[in-house]
């Protein structure tokens, strides 16, 4: 609990201290940026890119110890089974999306199990992942 609560508040705190730079850095690197976004493309793959925070919109983080519907979290238990995977869904749709699944058929051949490596600081494992039935190797 101590640690998810550490973690959770450590990347919405560095989030939130990011989101809420002071004026006096903006505008001592405020040329510099200009120079920069000139350069910079505004449509990337298909989407509009944005490179100045003035154009930024405003928001607010979640509360961390507070569910989606205003209940607070006092235990372990409640944030084990209920905060926790809100913001991890949180996340999940905002940043990074969701990871697809593991494909059926993909198999894997570990054929080194443990050499040392980096003078003994290291053990090197070496798999080949096949993603269908058929084990051949795509040169």
């Amino acid at each position: 609990m101590k640690i998810n609560r550490l973690l959770a508040s450590g990347i919405f705190a560095s989030a939130g201290a990011f989101a809420q730079q002071p004026a006096a850095r903006q505008q001592t690197n405020q040329q510099p940026a200009q120079q920069q976004a000139a350069n910079r493309p505004t449509i990337v793959a298909g989407f509009p890119v944005n490179y100045s925070e003035d154009s930024v919109g405003n928001y607010t983080l979640p509360e961390l110890l507070k569910t989606s519907d205003g209940k607070a979290i006092t235990t372990a238990k409640q944030w084990t089974e209920k905060r926790r995977p809100e913001l991890l869904r949180l996340v999940e749709e905002n940043q990074f999306g969701k990871m697809p699944g593991r494909p059926n058929e993909m198999t894997f051949n570990v054929f080194d199990k443990g050499t040392l490596a980096f003078n003994g600081r290291a053990v090197r494992k070496q798999v080949t992942v096949y993603f269908k039935r058929i084990r051949r190797t795509i040169k």
